[in-house]
């Protein structure tokens, strides 16, 4: 199984970049998994547009064939159970690869809501994008120890 996560800007805190490379390191065991990164837009001409802008670069990282979820506040909460079980069926009934999307402070552009197969919320409450990349890390390994049944889950 095939997996990407993408997002804008570099991991800047250097924790979170050590609990995100942990758990890359964790997941290969179960997937192949790749990071990448599209760089933030900096312009001042652009600071109403900088969400639609960065929609772009996201997109230009996304494949046609690819399903891709999106990370975003108003979308579906699942409990890790249900999460692994979508992850299951994903990965035993799809040759598609999955590409999961992170926006920018400024929020995601509605061109990358409306190329987004499925949108997905890691909880009610507000996380630093720079968390969110840790969170779902750390939810996609949980989702495979569940599979696995391995003791992380408990």
């Amino acid at each position: 199984m095939r997996i990407t996560l993408l997002w804008v800007g570099k991991t800047r805190n250097v924790h979170l970049q050590s609990l995100i490379e942990d758990y890359w390191k964790r997941l290969g065991h179960f997937c192949e998994l790749s990071l990448r990164e599209v760089q933030p837009v900096q312009s001042e001409t652009a600071k109403g547009r900088l969400a639609s802008l960065e929609g772009e670069k996201l997109l230009a990282r996304v494949d046609a064939s690819d399903h891709v979820v999106l990370l975003d506040s108003t979308g579906k909460s699942l409990t890790a159970e249900k999460f692994a079980a979508w992850l299951c069926k994903h990965r035993d009934q799809s040759t598609r690869n999955l590409v999961f999307v992170i926006g920018g402070h400024e929020g995601i552009s509605e061109s990358v809501k409306s190329r987004a197969d499925f949108c997905i919320s890691l909880s009610p409450l507000t996380f630093t994008h720079e968390m969110a990349r840790y969170l779902l890390m750390e939810q996609i390994y949980r989702a495979f120890s569940v599979l696995q049944r391995f003791p992380y889950h408990k």
